[in-house]
């Protein structure tokens, strides 16, 4: 039963969907839901006769409001954590273990709703997955905005860890609407560390490399999201808190923060209706220039930090797949702004994009288990591999390297933020499969160089729902008008490569055709 301060605080810090609606029975759409009026939306889709079970399979009282079961927090520390843990080293997770032996009652709350997400994730979760998972999310939002409403300047640690929390456990569920709700917290408590004592700050600092490591990575946190939030002033705020970050990281930074930088002109000309920004050639020359020395300088900066690492195989990893982002980050503002790039360039950039990856996935594994041909693990944070390697394959028009990207992708982590492995396949294989379906149509004597013409390039790919049923509907533009052809694709995850069918249907949806699309 809700308590009317409950509900005030509740209300206060009420948790958004995707969409940004406070409260709306669409919420439950793909397992997400509003806390805002939780026990009323659980009581929808309450199981009868139900029975309890606690994440670690063995049958005992669930509980969020009275307390957390040992073996939640026992699933979460040798189940869960090891996934968290595996692309950074950091006293952080040593702490947090402390904490949770203490019982400390919101990192418990948190914890035990993160071990039930992964739970309803697993390929058979039990029966109460999603009740469960749902009751223990709205059980840590409610312990977080009650520690939070008693903060009087102690513990910082404490609450930095919880706000740390949430937002991996929202990046398992696939919300980012929450993400400036839970990083406005930890802002404030990250810019008075200086204040605290040495052990405290330390800690604090860390948990800010954590979370500017997750946010960076994680696919459900894209330049678009960060764009139409306060999301990216309050990530500017954790880097003003870590000035001494690695070189590798500041150079990340720097290509994030352009990137989004350059998609706030596109926006803007789109939402006036004005003419979308046309690159000069003077300009395009200066800069594929400066991307050129911020590549160059990339690699002299991962070099060096794995020089530095000593042969240390997680260091190795992690290195590897920022300078992956950051290759990523580098096409997309040259896609942005509009820079004719020789198509012999582009394509040794998306080969090194593979080639990182490929190399800090062997890496992680052998670190992990000694092995590099172990099979990958079950969800990871951190990394961005899998948006790395899902763009290479839907963007790149080379059949060899897009099909290799497809192989590295296999060897991922199964779940990254809202991706999984098989919704990254199933789009890269659907799109793969109608851009060379139709250029054997329009090209049956073959195609030169083993590289796709424009005319036959899927301009833009999206999920959506249509009656109630996902769809992936592929854009392309028309050769001889101004408009577009749309293809809609039945999602089915584990699809191979076979036959699709393809309904497909002419539109003007687009101002402009040349703009690129995200």
């Amino acid at each position: 039963m809700v308590t009317r301060a409950d509900s005030s605080l509740i209300r206060d810090r009420r948790v958004k969907c995707d969409e940004g609606h406070p409260i709306c029975l669409r919420c439950r759409r793909n397992d997400r839901e509003c806390v805002r009026d939780t026990d009323s939306l659980l009581a929808l889709h309450r199981p009868r006769n139900r029975k309890s079970e606690d994440p670690s399979g063995s049958q005992g009282a669930f509980t969020t409001d009275d307390g957390t079961s040992a073996a939640e927090l026992e699933y979460f520390i040798r189940n869960t954590l090891p996934y968290m843990r595996q692309s950074r080293s950091s006293p952080v997770w040593d702490h947090m273990i402390r904490l949770l032996r203490q019982n400390n009652p919101v990192i418990g709350k948190v914890a035990a709703a993160i071990s039930h997400q992964q739970r309803a994730l697993e390929d058979e979760p039990p029966d109460d997955a999603s009740y469960a998972s749902a009751a223990a999310y709205s059980a840590a939002i409610r312990a977080q905005s009650q520690s939070l409403s008693e903060f009087e300047g102690n513990d910082h640690a404490v609450h930095a860890i919880s706000c740390l929390l949430l937002i991996v456990l929202e990046s398992l569920r696939g919300s980012c609407a929450n993400l400036e709700l839970h990083l406005k917290p930890c802002v404030y408590i990250l810019q008075d560390q200086r204040s605290q004592g040495q052990e405290t700050a330390e800690i604090l600092d860390q948990v800010a490399l954590l979370i500017e490591s997750y946010i960076l990575s994680s696919v459900g946190f894209s330049p678009i999201a960060m764009h139409a939030s306060r999301a990216r002033q309050l990530l500017q705020t954790i880097w003003a808190c870590r000035p001494h970050a690695d070189e590798v990281v500041r150079i990340e930074r720097s290509l994030v923060e352009e990137m989004v930088t350059t998609l706030d002109a596109w926006t803007t000309a789109a939402q006036s209706g004005h003419a979308l920004p046309v690159c000069d050639p003077d300009v395009a020359a200066v800069k594929l220039r400066a991307t050129e020395v911020q590549e160059m300088a990339l690699n002299e900066a991962a070099e060096n930090y794995i020089e530095a690492a000593q042969g240390d195989a997680r260091s190795k990893a992690y290195c590897g797949f920022a300078v992956a982002r950051s290759l990523l980050a580098i096409s997309l503002i040259r896609t942005l702004t509009g820079v004719p790039i020789p198509q012999a360039a582009t394509l040794a950039t998306y080969q090194r994009m593979v080639d990182v990856c490929e190399d800090s996935l062997a890496q992680l594994r052998i670190h992990e288990s000694g092995c590099a041909a172990d099979a990958p693990n079950a969800f990871s944070i951190g990394l961005g591999a899998i948006a790395v390697l899902y763009s290479v394959g839907t963007r790149c028009k080379d059949f060899c390297v897009r099909r290799r990207a497809l192989l590295v992708l296999e060897t991922c982590p199964r779940r990254e933020g809202i991706w999984t492995v098989e919704m990254a396949r199933f789009r890269v294989v659907a799109v793969i499969k109608a851009e060379e379906e139709r250029a054997s149509q329009r090209y049956p004597e073959g195609l030169p160089n083993n590289y796709l013409p424009e005319d036959c390039q899927v301009r833009h790919d999206e999920i959506l729902e249509i009656d109630g049923k996902p769809v992936l509907r592929l854009f392309w533009r028309d050769r001889n008008s101004r408009s577009f052809t749309i293809e809609d694709i039945p999602v089915v995850p584990c699809q191979s490569i076979c036959p699709f069918e393809l309904s497909s249907s002419s539109i003007d949806a687009f101002p402009d055709p040349a703009a690129p699309v995200l």
